[in-house]
């Protein structure tokens, strides 16, 4: 009964409820609050359906206990097939930033970034509507979208609600970012692609996008100058950044409350495979403060070298703005 045991700590490691582990087990499998301590004793055997349940609610393998084995790691991600799955992922990301802003002072981003990390492009409404519009359409291939060209109004306006709210939840929660100069390409690269593609409805809105991408990284920019998210010097350092000349590849993402930590690295362009496995995740945070010592802070005190990397990205939006003007 040992694995059992072992197995069911590692879920209590997992749990998040607001009741008791055992209070919130049995609700899982519908038993009295003797037949669960029995199990987590090791003193009464779980049946294998009792193991699925706890499995699909926490959301892990029956295999977890192998997770300390080298090279082995357990990941999941959430399945994107249509609109309602995009709304779920979205409310389920807005629930987990929730989560972390309980967490407090103990709670922590680390964002290794390839492509401008994905709560900023959700401050700025027609920006917000455009890239959700390109992740639906053009990544994830929905048939809801198929032969549409973008407009504003296409996107639901409680996707832009939630984005807004998954934006104001991070800005309360401490992060590092680190970017390189070619951070906002991918997002660039995708407004030349729909306007030369003719995929634009409306082609003034393609000015509006322009000019909230420019705004967005502005912002930063200030927010990097304040060392917070908020601008408010009452939460100065809750954001600190970084800018790296190595390649970093692919975006990775460290998320840290108290003990727990998670990792959550790009899939398909927009989705994500996450962990929980620890080597895993303590290796990822070896490897980010790693990044981290080898990258020049451009938050708060550097001016200087906060300036010159701004203006080289601000550079790359007034040349697709000339392009397409």
């Amino acid at each position: 009964m040992e694995a059992q045991i072992q197995f069911l700590q590692k879920i209590r490691n997992l749990s998040q409820g607001q009741y008791s582990f055992a209070d919130e087990l049995a609700e899982v499998l519908g038993l009295s609050a003797d037949s669960i301590y029995r199990r987590i004793r090791g003193e009464t055997a779980l049946s294998v359906d009792e193991l699925l349940k706890i499995c699909r609610h926490y959301k892990v393998s029956p295999d977890i206990l192998n997770e300390t084995d080298s090279g082995f790691v357990n990941f999941h991600y959430n399945l994107l097939q249509n609109a309602a799955d995009f709304e779920n992922y979205l409310t389920s990301f807005l629930a987990s930033l929730q989560m972390l802003k309980k967490a407090g002072k103990s709670a922590q981003i680390i964002y290794a970034a390839d492509d401008v990390p994905i709560f900023h492009h959700f401050n700025f409404t027609e920006h917000a509507a455009f890239k959700m519009f390109y992740w639906m359409k053009s990544v994830l291939n929905m048939d809801i979208f198929a032969g549409k060209k973008f407009s504003y109004s296409l996107i639901k306006p409680e996707l832009l609600r939630l984005g807004k709210e998954i934006y104001e939840a991070y800005c309360q929660v401490p992060s590092i970012e680190i970017w390189t100069e070619e951070s906002l390409n991918s997002t660039l690269n995708q407004i030349l692609y729909y306007w030369e593609s003719g995929l634009f409805e409306n082609p003034k809105e393609i000015g509006i996008i322009i000019e909230q991408t420019y705004k967005l990284i502005d912002l930063i920019q200030k927010q990097a100058e304040a060392g917070s998210k908020t601008l408010d010097i009452r939460n100065r350092d809750n954001f600190l950044m970084y800018h790296t000349e190595i390649q970093i590849g692919n975006n990775c993402v460290l998320v840290t409350a108290g003990e727990q930590k998670m990792v959550y690295i790009r899939h398909q362009t927009f989705n994500t495979l996450r962990s929980t496995n620890p080597n895993f995740c303590k290796e990822t945070q070896q490897w980010l403060q790693n990044e981290i010592r080898k990258s020049l802070p451009i938050s708060g005190v550097a001016e200087k070298q906060r300036y010159q990397f701004f203006q080289k990205i601000k550079q790359k939006i007034d040349k697709l703005a000339n392009k397409v003007g």
